[in-house]
């Protein structure tokens, strides 16, 4: 149990699978003072923690988060979305148990980076005008099912470098040029200049 967290000897707490249990997971307890600690800037949590709390209980202080293999039972978007001041969020390996990620117009106002390695089971994700307006960084690595950049990732002006590694051929042909032919999904990309990195 966390009584209060001035104490806390540094900004990022690893928690490696303490939430796993059933108890754990149905009060939420532990995750939910940690992530309303408004001493807390960043946080690492390893291991399956199956549900996030409501956002009224997460602290605006919080800047930086990574999940590795969450499970989470519901889209964490809708929650994560909704932190002010969330600048870099990496999502890795089997977050998610459903299909589809969605962000929401004016969803993640801060967000500069966004990492997504690895989610097995992600096929779509959609993301509304005015999502994520300053995000500079995208990387997207060995999401095998995701079939598509989403379309609204042509409005984030912001956007600076965009990598993309080991992904089917049906998804990095989509927004290649070949012999003077852009791809189906080419207009999802944005206009201005930026460095766009296909990895194999």
């Amino acid at each position: 149990m966390v009584k209060h967290c001035g104490g806390l000897p540094l900004a990022v707490v690893v928690l490696g699978g303490l939430l796993a249990t059933k108890e754990a997971l149905n009060e939420l307890t532990l995750l939910t003072q940690l992530l309303g600690c408004p001493e807390l800037h960043k946080l690492l949590i390893k291991g399956t923690i199956g549900k996030l709390p409501e956002h009224t209980h997460l602290s605006s202080s919080v800047t930086q988060l990574s999940l590795y293999r969450s499970e989470l039972e519901e889209d964490p978007m809708a929650t994560l979305e909704k932190l002010p001041n969330f600048n870099l969020l990496e999502l890795v390996t089997d977050i998610f148990a459903g299909e589809e990620i969605v962000c929401s117009a004016k969803g993640f106002p801060q967000l500069k980076r966004l990492v997504l390695i690895n989610l097995s089971n992600l096929q779509k994700w959609r993301m509304d005008k005015g999502a994520m307006p300053n995000l500079s960084t995208l990387t997207i690595f060995s999401c095998a099912r995701l079939q598509r950049l989403p379309e609204g990732l042509k409005f984030v002006t912001n956007l600076q470098v965009l990598t993309i590694g080991n992904m089917p051929n049906e998804f990095t042909e989509k927004i290649r040029i070949v012999d003077g032919k852009e791809g189906e999904d080419f207009d999802r990309l944005p206009t201005h200049p930026f460095h766009h990195l296909l990895v194999k």
